[in-house]
């Protein structure tokens, strides 16, 4: 068994499909397969953002038994992350190993080696390129549909990683609930009464896009508003990294990948005049798609997608982020309020509620009013000192 760094095409074919053989389709996993094509664009230091940061850069590895993949990893450096917290510290991502200690710790000690020849002195993961990115070992929940870019792994990984010498950093919560207004109609309209009061007390709106269309022309006001109001909202976060403009558009694209000219009505952006000071970000989870799809867009995979897009009953709640001077001045009730207008015409009738801080109780309190009663998946990032 060995330790290989991924470099040529080879590898990057490798560590590109391991995930796909090891989790399959079928059985009891509900792995979602990533689009092959944006797995290789990670990989890619001409074209994704990531790398064109100067303090910035990555490295994959993969474990190999004679020519079978046996486990795969990413440790990375993030500049934008170091400079915020003023640390020196490697992220691991895209770990996928089988039932192994020994693979688990091979390819542990390759990322453990490239940091410490870096300079760094801890690790922390998993954690992403960019702060978009799906973050944590899913160590509850295994047996519910993942929401969109959420890690799903088999139990077995939060042995795996701890094996590894990792202890807990943080855990964030997510909860899936049935879109039932009428179960809770008075919460609702309560939400709804109050919400007007802080309309026309703070002087505030809620702008929605009602196509994509209008999405895309209005990018170059949309991207570095939402850059500013990101980076503005989720400093105190342990896993907070700040996004630039080009990381945010990207996100924006990805967005819109999975929205049909309907569902874009469910991202709403709370205005102060013309000044954008917080959004809601809300998209229907097209899992069933991605599954179906198989990691490629051709020759049907776009058809799966689309038709999912168009038809799916499931909507992913994954951000809110309000500017510091405007929280707890009602900007967080104005756009609950319109959201919940929104799903109460439209066909989702399942909502998933993505990885809320554990220790953000005012958050997990505010999910009530979506009619969650308990938070059924846990995600954990961990951290090891090197």
């Amino acid at each position: 068994m060995k330790t290989v760094e991924v470099a040529g095409q080879d590898e990057i074919q490798d560590f590109i499909d391991f995930p796909f053989r090891l989790h399959g389709r079928r059985g009891r996993s509900l792995w979602v397969p990533p689009l092959k094509s944006d797995l290789r664009v990670d990989l890619d230091r001409e074209r994704h953002p990531f790398y064109r940061d100067e303090g910035s850069d990555a490295q994959a590895y993969l474990v190999k038994d004679g020519c079978k993949v046996r486990g795969r990893i990413m440790v990375i450096e993030s500049g934008p992350y170091n400079r915020e917290h003023g640390t020196e510290s490697a992220f691991f991502y895209f770990f996928e190993s089988e039932d192994d200690e020994g693979v688990a710790n091979s390819l542990f000690q390759a990322s453990f080696d490239w940091a410490r020849e870096r300079g760094l002195d801890q690790v922390i993961g998993p954690m992403g390129l960019l702060a978009g990115d799906g973050h944590g070992v899913l160590v509850d929940g295994f047996d519910k549909r993942p929401g969109m870019g959420m890690p799903w792994n088999p139990p077995c990984y939060e042995g795996l990683v701890e094996s590894g010498g990792f202890r807990k950093l943080a855990d964030t919560l997510s909860a899936e609930v049935p879109l039932d207004m009428d179960e809770h109609r008075d919460m609702v309209e309560n939400l709804y009464r109050s919400a007007e009061k802080v309309k026309a007390k703070r002087g505030l709106r809620v702008k929605t896009y009602e196509n994509k269309e209008e999405v895309r022309d209005d990018i170059p006001f949309l991207v570095p508003s939402l850059c500013r109001v990101f980076n503005s909202s989720f400093g105190e976060l342990p896993f907070f990294h700040p996004m630039n403009e080009e990381e945010m558009e990207r996100i924006v694209n990805q967005m819109l990948t999975v929205t049909d000219g309907r569902s874009v009505r469910l991202v709403k952006f709370a205005m102060k005049g013309d000044e954008l000071i917080g959004f809601l970000l809300v998209y229907p989870n097209i899992a069933a798609g991605l599954r179906r799809a198989n990691g490629r867009l051709w020759p049907l995979g776009w058809l799966y997608l689309s038709l999912e897009r168009r038809f799916t009953s499931w909507v992913d709640a994954n951000g809110i982020g309000i500017l510091p001077e405007y929280q707890g001045k009602g900007a967080t009730v104005v756009l609950y309020a319109e959201l919940l207008k929104t799903l109460e015409k439209s066909r989702f009738d399942k909502l998933i509620i993505n990885q809320i801080l554990e220790k953000n109780h005012k958050n997990l309190r505010e999910m009530e009013i979506f009619g969650v009663t308990e938070f059924d998946r846990v995600h954990r990032i961990y951290r090891r000192d090197l």
